[in-house]
């Protein structure tokens, strides 16, 4: 998780200090939308799994991370806030989920004895396409790399970092 809340939070500052240089600011936001990225790539690939079970959970789940990202991005009464950044940590933390969350399939495959994931059933598992483990998993890496190059290539190159921030009233 302290891996998830640090690459959230670097996204999430990268991509506020790419159209806002003359702002300063750190702060646990970016990371917390990260979290909450996280936590919809997570809905995302147990979507049916969390249905089959509790249907209940899935619904909460869905609206209090609505409701929190609503809440933060505009509605809130604090206009200070930089919410280019809260939204650059959600992105990320969305593809750290992607990520992380196919990995644990493979990681059943590999343990002794070979066992289907926890989410599936035998059968589920065994009917299952492979193809959305390799887009969710490896295709999330691919694009969580990307994703960080490009916020880096985007500050270091079109940025310019000598803007002055007004302060007069």
């Amino acid at each position: 998780m302290a891996f998830l809340y640090i690459i959230s939070e670097i996204g999430g500052v990268m991509l506020a200090i790419t159209f806002h240089p003359e702002s300063y600011g750190v702060g646990a936001s970016c990371a917390g939308f990260g979290l909450i990225g996280f936590l919809g790539a997570y809905l995302f690939t147990n979507w049916f799994f969390m249905s089959r079970t509790n249907f209940w959970q899935t619904l909460y789940l869905l609206s209090v991370s609505g409701l929190f990202v609503l809440m933060n991005q505009g509605i809130s009464l604090n206009w200070e806030s930089n919410n280019i950044g809260h939204q650059g940590g959600l992105v990320t933390g969305f593809l750290i989920g992607l990520t992380l969350t196919e990995q644990y399939d493979y990681n059943a495959l590999n343990a002794e004895p070979v066992r289907s994931p926890d989410r599936y059933t035998e059968r589920e598992w065994k009917d299952r396409s492979c193809f959305r483990n390799f887009i969710c998993a490896r295709c999330g890496l691919i694009f969580l790399i990307l994703w960080i190059v490009f916020l880096f290539l985007m500050f270091f190159l079109y940025t310019n970092v000598n803007v002055e921030q007004n302060t007069d009233p």
